[in-house]
């Protein structure tokens, strides 16, 4: 895994599932964002909420989709619930980003937030990001 402890607002890095995933303070979001883009990572694919509400509590099940597939098996919802690691915070905004050229790494941004906290728009690093930021918007009713 390349590193990325230059990325400003750099809270956590992790490589899981073939995918590596950069967890910023969501007040930096802005500044890892230019910077991730100056590093080559010139293209933002999506940008994608989710809430959390009641994960890791008694009933919620999952399952861990990989490259190969998903385990259709393994203990589910079928009275067998796994349980998932609790959330550091209700809320993410996960950026997926790519690098345009041959064999280049994708890469995903986090931000974690409660109720009621504001992530910058990133409108200013990636014009496109206005689509993605009203449609996420327009999910969570957030005007």
């Amino acid at each position: 895994m390349t590193s990325y402890e230059s990325v400003p607002g750099l809270v956590e890095a992790r490589h899981a599932h073939g995918e590596t995933t950069l967890v910023v303070d969501p007040a930096r979001v802005v500044e890892a964002c230019t910077h991730l883009r100056e590093a080559g990572f010139n293209m933002l694919v999506d940008i994608s909420p989710a809430d959390y509400l009641g994960w890791g509590e008694t009933g919620v099940a999952g399952y861990i989709g990989t490259p190969e597939g998903r385990d259709i098996f393994g203990p589910g919802s079928q009275g067998q619930a796994r349980v998932p690691d609790r959330k550091p915070k209700r809320f993410s905004v996960s950026y997926h980003l790519l690098a345009v050229r041959e064999g280049a790494p994708r890469l995903r941004l986090q931000v974690w937030c409660d109720d009621g906290e504001l992530v910058p728009s990133v409108v200013s690093v990636w014009p496109t990001a206005d689509w993605h930021e009203r449609e996420a918007y327009d999910m969570f009713g957030i005007r």
